[in-house]
């Protein structure tokens, strides 16, 4: 009895192993995919993504899935991006994970642009757009709501 108890355990172990190295190397297989090469004749757009599996931080993921700033209504020089990424980085900060503000601005002058938040869990920042949980992947002169991104900053 007590063999057969350590042969499925090294069965169990067996398959949890395999499944860590699928995961893994699915992961490196799609950060690769990321860094290929774009044709300049056609411009990138941030890619968003709702609960991307091979964002391991539970925590993060937890508290987006409880937090409700995304079911607010977004209401003309009211409630706008800026007071959903005010709320989310608010509720945050409560809940003991560290978030800020971060504007994608669209011009030089920096009188347009749209506010993210920004969730910095150790050495990773995590962009999410407050009015829809997505996770974003923004970069310098990819496209996001039609409007190319200048500067992205972190306040």
């Amino acid at each position: 009895m007590n063999m057969k108890r350590k042969r499925q355990y090294k069965q169990l172990k067996g398959i949890v192993l395999a499944g860590i190295m699928i995961v893994l190397i699915f992961t490196v297989l799609v950060k690769a995919g990321e860094h290929t090469a774009t044709t300049p004749k056609e411009p990138t757009t941030v890619r968003q993504e709702y609960m991307p599996f091979y964002v391991l931080d539970w925590e993060l993921k937890t508290f987006l899935s409880y937090d409700t700033t995304d079911t607010h209504t977004w209401v003309e020089d009211s409630y706008t991006c800026e007071q959903f990424a005010e709320d989310l980085s608010n509720n945050a900060k409560a809940a003991g994970i560290q978030a800020n503000k971060t504007i994608l601005w669209y011009n030089e002058n920096k009188t347009q642009g749209h506010v993210i938040v920004c969730f910095t869990r150790g050495n990773q920042k995590h962009f999410v757009e407050p009015q829809t949980d997505c996770f974003l992947f923004p970069e310098i002169n990819q496209y996001y709501n039609g409007h190319r991104i200048i500067n992205i900053e972190i306040q």
